[in-house]
């Protein structure tokens, strides 16, 4: 007996990448790097003593 029938992994794969191109086309190509500059702050380093 499997862990997993064979509709799971196939419908889970489909998923993932059903999902993966839904994020790629809501951001675009380069659009990871404007989400990330929006939600992470700039680093500045403290003043040296």
């Amino acid at each position: 007996m499997r862990v997993f029938k064979a509709d799971f992994c196939r419908f889970f794969a489909i998923g993932f990448v059903a999902g993966a191109l839904l994020v790629l086309g809501m951001t675009g190509i380069g659009g990871a790097g404007d989400v990330a500059r929006g939600v992470v702050p700039n680093a500045i380093a403290a003043p040296a003593r």
